[in-house]
């Protein structure tokens, strides 16, 4: 919970036109938009980062893949788990100050995310990024 407090959620079914209704609707209002699913998926639906800088020109589009957008292994599907695993993280003692264990994953985005931010805000241009 500590890692979700005061967030609000919603869940979309983006197969339908309703959902991806809502969703850019909810882009055209955004700073932000951060999806997580395999490559070209979003792409697939009509609501990829060129769709969606058309709903909202300042939007700064976030890609975060399991296993990357390129590669052997970018159109497999990645969960918290499997990365755990693969990379070891997974065998390190939970609970110490010095656990690397979720936080991990979503720093990469951060990285890229807050100056994306600082740029968006200086030009106002919609930005992509792959993590």
């Amino acid at each position: 919970m500590n890692l979700n407090r005061n967030k609000k959620g919603i869940t979309l079914n983006l197969k339908s036109e309703k959902g991806k209704d809502i969703l850019r609707k909810l882009a055209a209002q955004s700073d932000i938009l951060i999806e997580n699913y395999r490559p070209s998926v979003m792409e697939k639906l009509g609501l990829g980062y060129e769709d969606m800088k058309e709903v909202n020109p300042g939007l700064i589009y976030g890609c975060v893949s399991g296993f990357g957008h390129y590669g052997p292994y970018s159109r497999r599907a990645g969960y918290d788990i499997i990365g755990q695993a693969m990379s070891g993280l997974i065998a390190l003692p939970a609970g110490r100050e010095d656990s690397l264990r979720e936080p991990a994953r979503r720093l990469p985005m951060c990285w890229e995310g807050f100056p994306a931010v600082c740029r968006n805000g200086k030009t106002g241009a919609a930005q992509g990024r792959k993590i």
